[in-house]
């Protein structure tokens, strides 16, 4: 009954809607609420039309900013960046949809017109949407969208500077026309720049350029025929700039080692650049860039010391020339180590007039002999005082540890107490030397914080360490092994399988051989056990390691390489002299003989790692409250050893236990310890320091 009712009156509703409009009446007035509800309910449109509308006014959009950009329209008198859409529409709903995705149309037309959008400001602030502005006209049949975009300064209408959205179309057009130009596409601005500046630099140096008396270098750009094309070379050129001097830098090392890095006071820190194109306009067509880099003292020019522009063109030339035939003489390509080389060169170039640039030819000779910065043996120079006094010196990594040159001081020094020494770090920032000398970091080329300096002096491995010679044999049989060129009193040799292969001392073969006794194991195949001697350390060299694989074959097989020495008493044994007298008596078991240790069967005693500690000067830590993350780094821990740290405390301090980075949690105390683990040879060894949170 209740459906019936229903669909009567909804007819009857219908009846008196279609005879009222006929009449004019007002529908929606006369109806009852169920019917008037009826009618404002129903959809003004689809989605499909809100897409397709949306689509509309955004191609239409990307079309007019094409013409004003590319000239395809009679646009050359726009004053202004607006743009009108129109769509037919007739739906008043549909238009204010299709408003409401505005910023849904602006983005389209960024993402896919970015090209011609160069004018567009879109850090501006300024319009009713910030960058851009809409406003929209409706008529019966038509919506016009009309869309105003702020512009930069720099392609405004000369006379309407303040007005945000005025455009100076032939501007903009010929920017465009310059953008296309191959000769100014980023990667050919980028070669040019970092090619001209880089020839300029090499000419100084090898004495090339003419005369000059500033660090001003020029790169001239050819055919810049339009004030537009000047502009983009600009444009382009300054976003480039910082990454081409951090590549010459890194890439020629060995011609800027009068660069002065470490200076911050002009425009770009150590560097500036002006850009100047009046000669667009003139019959020369061109623009250049000048770009001026900050000198090192040591090489300003002889009557402007402090005058970081000046430079000493000849002095640098020279200083190059010096160096470059002292490299002929000492370079890795003779097998050296690079201890060995440093120390070549250090002898020469004391020879060497440099006076007041030893630390500067230093810099010059690591940076071409042992390559970029990352790669192994490197060097920086860092300014500041020695005792009180301005100076220079240089830090340099060598084996993964850093010591300090004064080259200046070891020319008048003695054993080398300035060349490669360790530098204890003091509470207020010094580093002081075995001989007392103070030293206090300004400011080094690698940046202003200072460089962490080990506190022990180096000392390389004894290169002329060897083994004359390298019996193998099977098993059995009792060899000889010997070595030559330890510089100290002490060689301890070390067997990894004492089961196979058990070293035995005796006091007739002296200090630099020992027996090895290749014992029957029951093995069928053969068995490889590593022999290692080791030089302790003495005063100039760290405890050095050598070894070689020997090969044991089973008791019942043939001949082998190297026949077994049974009598150590004299004859040559695969290679190298067995020398000494009657070995005497049967194998120790443990105990000495004369003033020799004997090794055990039971296997060596594992080694200490005597280099492991913590950096000088850190023993305690007061931090506050709430400080920032802080690193205090362990050193010497023999190659094969991985270093972990540790907190006592993780409430008062925590650390990262890979890189030895501590966080602040709270107030109390914490103990920070690193840990060098074992190795085959070495034992675990562990340093600590205390964290004070106050």
């Amino acid at each position: 009954m209740k459906e019936w009712k229903y669909r009567f009156r909804r007819g009857l509703a219908s009846l008196l809607t279609v005879g009222m409009i006929a009449s004019g009446v007002n529908v929606t007035a006369c109806l009852p609420a169920y019917a008037a509800k009826a009618a404002t309910a129903a959809p003004k449109y689809t989605d499909a039309e809100l897409k397709a509308a949306v689509k509309e006014v955004t191609d239409g959009l990307k079309k007019e900013i094409s013409e004003l950009v590319h000239g395809d329209s009679a646009a050359d008198g726009t004053e202004k960046a607006e743009f009108n859409i129109g769509i037919d529409c007739e739906n008043e709903e549909l238009r204010k949809a299709v408003e409401g995705k505005k910023s849904e149309i602006v983005a389209a037309v960024l993402r896919d017109c970015s090209a011609d959008l160069f004018w567009y400001d879109q850090a501006s602030k300024v319009l009713e949407n910030g960058s851009y502005g809409l406003k929209v006209q409706f008529s019966d049949t038509r919506a016009d969208f009309i869309f105003r975009f702020a512009v930069k300064d720099s392609y405004k209408w000369p006379y309407s500077l303040s007005v945000p959205d005025s455009v100076w179309v032939w501007q903009i057009r010929e920017t465009k026309k310059a953008l296309e130009d191959p000769k100014l596409q980023s990667g050919e601005i980028r070669k040019a720049l970092y090619d001209g500046l880089k020839n300029a630099i090499v000419k100084l140096v090898n004495g090339e350029a003419p005369a000059q008396q500033t660090s001003a270098f020029t790169v001239l750009f050819h055919d810049i025929d339009t004030e537009a094309k000047a502009k983009v070379l600009k444009e382009e050129a300054e976003k480039m700039i910082p990454e081409i001097m951090e590549s010459l830098s890194k890439d020629c090392p060995s011609e800027l080692f009068w660069y002065d890095q470490s200076f911050k006071e002009f425009d770009k820190g150590s560097y500036k650049y002006d850009f100047n194109s009046d000669n667009v306009t003139t019959q020369y067509k061109s623009a250049h860039f000048v770009f001026t880099l900050a000198v090192k003292e040591s090489y300003r020019g002889l009557n402007t010391p402090d005058n970081p522009e000046s430079i000493w063109a000849d002095g640098i030339s020279d200083s190059k020339t010096g160096i470059d035939s002292i490299l002929d003489q000492y370079n890795q390509t003779k097998g050296m180590s690079d201890y060995e080389i440093l120390c070549g060169f250090r002898d020469e170039l004391c020879k060497y007039s440099a006076e007041g640039k030893l630390t500067e030819a230093f810099q010059y000779f690591c940076d071409r002999t042992f390559g970029a910065p990352e790669k192994g043996t490197r060097c920086c120079t860092v300014e500041g005082t020695v005792n009180g006094t301005p100076g220079t010196w240089n830090i340099v990594r060598i084996d993964g540890k850093n010591y300090l040159v004064d080259m200046g001081k070891h020319v008048s020094g003695k054993n080398g107490e300035f060349f490669l020494v360790g530098a204890q770090r003091q509470q207020d920032g010094s580093y002081v030397i075995g001989n007392g000398t103070r030293y206090i970091p300004g400011k080094a080329d690698l940046g202003t914080k200072p460089v962490p300096t080990s506190p022990v002096k180096y000392r390389p491995e004894q290169t002329g360490f060897h083994f004359v010679s390298q019996p193998a044999g099977k098993a059995g049989d009792t060899l000889v092994v010997k070595v030559e060129g330890n510089i100290g009193e002490t060689v301890n040799f070390v067997s990894s399988n004492p089961t196979a292969a058990t070293i035995e001392r005796k006091a007739e073969l002296g200090n630099n051989a020992a027996l090895i006794h290749l014992n029957d194991t029951g093995a069928t195949e053969a068995v490889s056990v590593v022999i290692q001697a080791i030089a302790e350390e003495t005063d100039a060299y760290v405890r050095t390691t050598i070894k070689y694989t020997m090969v044991i074959q089973p008791k019942d097989t043939g001949n082998t390489n190297q026949p077994p020495v049974n009598n150590p008493g004299g004859g040559n044994g695969g290679g190298g002299s067995n020398t000494g007298g009657s070995a005497g008596g049967s194998t120790g078991g443990g105990g000495s003989i004369g003033s020799l240790s004997v090794s055990s069967s039971a296997g060596p005693e594992l080694l200490p790692q005597v280099d492991f500690c913590i950096e000088s000067g850190t023993d305690k830590i007061v931090k506050a409250v709430g400080a920032p993350d802080f690193t205090i780094t362990a050193w010497g821990q023999v190659n094969d050893s991985k270093v972990t740290y540790a907190s006592s405390d993780p409430a008062v301090a925590t650390v990262d236990a890979a890189t030895g980075t501590v966080h602040i949690v709270g107030a109390g105390t914490a103990t920070i310890s690193a840990t060098a683990s074992a190795t085959t040879l070495h034992r675990e060894e562990k340093c600590e320091y205390t964290v004070e949170v106050q």
